[in-house]
């Protein structure tokens, strides 16, 4: 199932535990909507939990939840997603931490964010789209 070259994570017919499709609500809540929003595209590799649990300020007793997850994903969405991570390297975008450290009104960015936002649901990719977008 995809959707803008996206894989859609919840209730996707590929993507099974127990013979179920799978939903977990307060991780949609939280903005995880798609295969990508497990996988870091720096490292090719998808998000350790802890680094997972960091990004979308999942507790700590969601482990399993996510291991079975990553398990349930298809060999080919895996592939095509380490496929997108090459691709996007090449083309030389910068990352979040060089936007921010090349930005002039560092502090005005961050009052935006802090004052136009949730913030217990910030992650990196909330910010990529205030840089993106030049919210400042």
């Amino acid at each position: 199932m995809l959707h803008e070259n996206k894989i859609i994570l919840w209730h996707n017919s590929e993507i099974k535990i127990e013979n179920k499709t799978v939903f977990f609500q307060t991780w949609h809540d939280k903005g995880i909507k798609y295969v990508e929003h497990l996988f870091d595209f720096r490292t090719r590799s998808f998000y350790t939990f802890e680094d997972f649990k960091f990004l979308y300020n999942i507790d700590q007793n969601q482990f399993y939840k996510y291991i079975q997850l990553i398990h349930s994903i298809p060999r080919n969405f895996k592939q095509n997603l380490q496929q997108m991570g090459i691709n996007s390297q090449n083309n030389n975008d910068k990352t979040l931490l060089e936007k921010v450290i090349q930005m002039k009104k560092i502090n005005k960015f961050f009052c935006h964010i802090q004052l136009n936002e949730d913030t217990d649901n910030l992650n990196e990719r909330t910010w990529t789209m205030n840089l993106q977008d030049n919210k400042i």
